[in-house]
């Protein structure tokens, strides 16, 4: 599976304080979590055995640009003087579109052209063996990268790799590198396949399906170092400090199987540039739905808007660097929904916070009535402070956490924000070691022995709050002052009684 250059997990080099906390079990889910160490070797680069064919064909001329037949298209056909060539697959070099012989001799001529868009007339399209490869780290052909390559489908293209495959149908890094209207088919039996895309200075990802379940290695271990795993559903990354990636409608609805590790989109660990994540959906995955925690030595921003997430194990948004923020999201969690990983790891959170992260979440909607589902959680590792605004929370599973923030210099801001649903047992909104500014705050959780907040050598401020729950409305031990606080019982200011709507009235601009 291609998530480095070497085969590293993305937050294997990020200290140490993360891999031994959870080695120790001081999270109670930790058993859904731990991915570094030994396991590392099965996070390898991905393998080809295909061979570039060169027929010398240059077409100069442009062709026409015209717009994405496909489906729900973000914005035009990436237009065709952008490049030296633009050259149609089929036409130009003779390959098959209805699945029956693999395309990789074609594909391969028409990458060597480099400065050229490809395009793809309807049809089918068969990449053979382990998938196709241009990248840094393979061997002859495969190691080099492309500088300006687009493939850009046009109607209802499908990619399909052969039956059997656990690594990327496609991996294209380069400098600028674009993937268009394609639908990615991992329905075979066993079949667990994605794309690998990252360029230095720019890369667009737009319109890109992945259809079926990720069906790969599922038997049960004993630990995270015996577990094999599918590729990821797309692997992204922008490796100039000053490159940009954006990746836009891509549909990875179906995830994997239960105890298949596969994660929906991985931040390859080189990301140093800007990422935005927008209009896309990850869901049913047993590792994670974005999986943007840690690129690495160049900790590139990671940016995740307008996304829908249902049933990812481990988390749905994963974030760790600064300048990374999440917003107009939905999550949700569903009981029994959620694929276990290979070794029976289990937790669900809507968003987990690590590392450098000192950002925001803004306008996320999350249900959840799974027992080991969660709302805003922080690894221990996160330092920063962290901004939760005009968000809603629906929980109903009984013990759930909604909100666990550990120690850290950051404030934690707690604005605008719902809290309903029938969770009882245990407190609603855990804070430990770290000082607080919550103002607006609703809260109503109906079941038995549910508390509101838990504020554990804290100091800060709790204003305008409405609080209703069956046990302690605020447990304290800190510097903590209390201003308007309500039961939300009698209509009075700050009361709330169901979920609000959601509102666009307000957002931050970036």
């Amino acid at each position: 599976m291609t998530r480095g250059p070497d085969g590293r997990p993305n937050d294997a080099d990020r200290g140490a304080s993360a891999s031994a906390d959870l080695s120790a079990g001081a999270d109670v889910y930790a058993d859904a979590d731990s991915d570094t160490g030994a396991d590392a070797d099965v996070r390898n680069n991905p393998r080809s055995t295909i061979g570039p064919t060169r027929r010398g064909f240059l077409r100069a001329t442009a062709g026409t640009a015209a717009a994405v037949a496909g489906f729900s298209a973000v914005t035009a056909a990436t237009p065709a003087d952008e490049y030296r060539s633009v050259v149609d697959l089929v036409d130009d070099f003779g390959a098959d579109d209805t699945g029956e012989a693999p395309i990789d001799d074609a594909l391969a001529e028409a990458v060597a052209l480099d400065d050229v868009r490809i395009d793809l007339p309807e049809g089918t399209y068969w990449i053979a063996d382990e998938g196709f490869e241009r990248w840094r780290f393979g061997e002859g052909a495969e190691s080099e990268e492309v500088s300006n390559v687009a493939l850009v489908g046009h109607g209802d293209v499908t990619l399909r790799p052969t039956q059997g495959t656990h690594e990327p149908i496609l991996t294209l890094w380069g400098e600028r590198v674009r993937l268009e209207n394609v639908r990615i088919d991992q329905t075979g039996h066993h079949t667990s396949t994605g794309v690998s895309v990252v360029a230095e200075e720019e890369l667009v990802v737009r319109d890109v399906a992945v259809d079926g379940v990720g069906d790969g290695p599922a038997e049960p271990v004993d630990s995270p170092a015996e577990a094999l795993e599918g590729a990821a559903a797309i692997i992204v990354g922008a490796l100039d400090s000053d490159g940009t990636a954006r990746v836009s409608n891509v549909q990875a609805p179906d995830g994997s199987i239960p105890y298949h590790r596969k994660v929906g989109c991985w931040v390859n660990e080189l990301h140093e540039g800007d990422l935005l994540i927008e209009e896309s959906t990850f869901s049913q995955f047993s590792d994670n739905g974005i999986y943007g925690s840690g690129p690495g030595p160049g900790d590139g921003s990671v940016r995740v808007e307008h996304c829908t997430f249902r049933n990812n194990n481990v988390s749905a948004i994963r974030l760790g660097t600064a300048g990374s923020y999440a917003k107009h999201c939905t999550v949700v969690i569903e009981r029994d929904e959620v694929p276990v990983l290979p070794w029976g790891g289990l937790a669900s959170r809507a968003v987990w916070l690590w590392y450098d992260f000192d950002g925001y979440l803004q306008d996320i909607d999350v249900t959840c009535d799974h027992p080991r589902g969660m709302g805003v959680y922080t690894d221990q590792s996160q330092a920063g402070p962290i901004t939760v605004e005009d968000c809603r929370f629906e929980f109903d599973a009984d013990g759930s956490d909604v909100v666990r923030v550990h120690a850290a210099e950051g404030l934690l801001t707690l604005e605008n924000v719902s809290i309903v649903g029938d969770a009882g047992d245990g407190p609603a909104v855990t804070v430990t070691g770290r000082d607080v500014a919550i103002e607006n705050l609703c809260l109503r959780q109906t079941g038995a022995n549910r508390d509101g907040l838990h504020l554990t050598g804290v100091a800060g401020t709790v204003d305008d709050a409405s609080i209703d729950v069956s046990g302690t409305r605020i447990v304290a031990d800190g510097d903590v002052a209390v201003g308007s606080l309500g039961d939300g019982g009698d209509g009075s200011e700050g009361g709330c009684s169901s979920l609000p709507a959601r509102s666009s009235s307000s957002s931050r601009s970036n």
